[in-house]
């Protein structure tokens, strides 16, 4: 509500128990664009289209519960899906809305957590938040209890877990180098790197 308020959009609340149902047997990972359009769909009444922010890059080879390719299949004639931000990655999308306050202090990346509401500040996407926002100089005022630098050495992984990761990984070593930033989780992002690539 503070988010869309400070924007000036009309917020529809919505509850849903999708995820209780279907966490048992699918993971979130791979289902919850589908939801996301379902949810669209259900508050259409009124609107043109939906519009899911990408979570992939393009060109990114793998798949993704929401992605590029597959997102505009969920929608309709009537309601079509939008698949917004491809072409922009993470870090580009955390500097569009630095000096947004708002948005920066309710800014939701994790979906870990078992609080729905909050960021959990120790799951990847968490650590990937943490260091994003630590390698462009934003306070991470989203994070109740964020973690210390040498805490974010310390959950940096040995080995990625997976494609989107490493990728994400990459664009934040690859802007602390442009920034000149020789910090311990620099240093640790490129031993990790120094492994994966040999």
């Amino acid at each position: 509500r503070r988010i869309c308020d400070s924007a000036g959009i009309p917020l529809i609340p919505l509850r849903t128990n999708v995820r209780g149902v279907l966490d048992k047997q699918l993971n979130w990972s791979f289902y919850h664009g589908t939801s996301l359009a379902a949810a669209l769909a259900l508050v259409s009444a009124g609107y043109t289209s939906g519009v899911i922010s990408s979570t992939l890059p393009v060109g990114l080879p793998t798949m993704w519960g929401s992605n590029p390719k597959t997102d505009g299949f969920l929608g309709s004639g009537e309601f079509p899906i939008i698949h917004f931000g491809a072409e922009i990655n993470r870090l580009t999308k955390l500097k569009t809305i630095a000096n947004w306050t708002q948005g920066i202090q309710n800014l939701r990346v994790c979906w870990r957590g078992l609080k729905r509401d909050r960021n959990c500040g120790r799951c990847q996407k968490c650590v990937l938040a943490q260091l994003s926002m630590m390698c462009l100089g934003i306070a991470p005022d989203c994070f109740d209890q964020p973690l210390s630098e040498t805490a974010i050495v310390d959950h940096i992984p040995a080995v990625y877990p997976g494609m989107m990761d490493l990728h994400d990984f990459r664009d934040i070593l690859d802007e602390a180098r442009r920034r000149g930033l020789r910090a311990a989780w620099v240093k640790r992002l490129e031993i990790v790197y120094g492994q994966i690539e040999t």
